[in-house]
């Protein structure tokens, strides 16, 4: 593979990677709202909790990043026309990303007004680790593995995933530092020492792909859970790809310091991909397509999501109608193993 051809994968992954945090931030909050029954049955505190966490967790994507990295979203994006910015080379998130911060900052805060979450991000900072420890207390330790398989159960109402597929647990502290974390600059060791959540595809003993996933709060696991699911889908951006490309675009593009913009930008283009799928369609599937196009293919689809949505989901349309994923569960997965 020529450097060009190298360089058009990790655009890719890129790509790939925003809807991934998208899908977690926006299902995440959707999913912990659902469960607010459930979540009741265990303990009746717990549904205000997890709302609040959630809600939380979704603002220190902006307020810890900024206050703590000092990254500013208007201003990283500016310096991306420097040649050594990661996404120096990627058009799409060089021309939108801004405009889609806007929008998933403007429905954060929607969320957060509905559920009556203080106002002003920086406010949710202190708030939250008071949340999260009321979470963490003796009787939350105790209903571990019923919030665990609540979790499990929210991940598989919403997308259809067999939940012989989900291994999710919570964990008795807050933060869980997990190793070989791929961070190449001081904002990503920085960020490596507060890890609250983490997620990742895992081959079983039985040789199946299952999502792993472990969190302190009922919040970060559902988070993670949906993000674990979104990358197992997209692992068809990865899996046709020789070894020393796969560790290359692995390197480049998974970095732990770039999650923050993800998380940033990505629930909005996760909605905006969300708005092109029609039922009975679910959004692993409509991943998994994404995860199957060519690079190029893959900036089209893009760009018609943000300047021509009827397009966009004929684009997004025709081959799930046509493909052999089943409409109505995300996939077996079966041709990754």
């Amino acid at each position: 593979m020529n450097d060009a051809e190298l360089a058009a994968q990790i655009r890719k992954r890129h790509t790939i990677n925003f809807f991934i945090q998208g899908a977690a931030c926006y299902e995440g909050l959707d999913a912990t709202a659902e469960a607010a029954d459930r979540l009741r049955d265990i303990h009746p505190a717990l549904p205000k909790h997890c709302r609040k966490v959630g809600i939380f967790l979704s603002a220190l994507a902006w307020s810890y990043s900024e206050s703590c990295l000092h990254c500013f979203h208007r201003a990283y994006w500016r310096r991306s026309r420097h040649h050594s910015h990661p996404y120096h080379d990627h058009h799409f998130l060089r021309r939108y990303a801004v405009t889609l911060g806007k929008q998933a900052r403007r429905h954060f805060n929607r969320v957060a007004r509905k559920q009556r979450a203080p106002r002003g991000e920086m406010r949710g900072v202190p708030l939250l680790i008071r949340a999260a420890w009321r979470e963490l207390r003796p009787g939350h330790r105790v209903h571990a593995s019923a919030l665990a398989a609540t979790a499990e159960r929210s991940v598989h109402l919403r997308w259809g995933v067999p939940l012989d597929r989900l291994r999710f647990k919570l964990q008795p502290t807050l933060f869980c530092p997990v190793p070989g974390i791929n961070a190449k600059s001081r904002a990503g060791r920085y960020m490596d020492q507060a890890v609250a959540a983490w997620s990742k595809v895992h081959r079983d003993g039985e040789g199946r792909l299952v999502v792993l996933a472990e969190s302190g709060l009922w919040a970060g696991l559902i988070h993670e859970g949906f993000k674990g699911v979104a990358e197992l889908a997209c692992l068809h951006s990865l899996s046709k790809l020789d070894d020393n490309t796969y560790a290359a675009v692995i390197d480049t593009a998974d970095r732990i310091e770039l999650e923050i913009h993800g998380m940033r930008a990505g629930p909005a283009l996760y909605a905006r991909l969300l708005a092109a799928v029609e039922p009975p369609h679910r959004p692993p599937a409509a991943l998994m397509h994404l995860a199957r196009m060519d690079p190029d293919e893959l900036d089209e689809f893009c760009g018609a999501l943000m300047e021509d949505p009827p397009r966009a989901r004929r684009l997004i349309m025709d081959p799930l109608d046509a493909d052999a994923i089943s409409a109505e569960t995300c996939g077996d997965f079966g041709d990754l193993e």
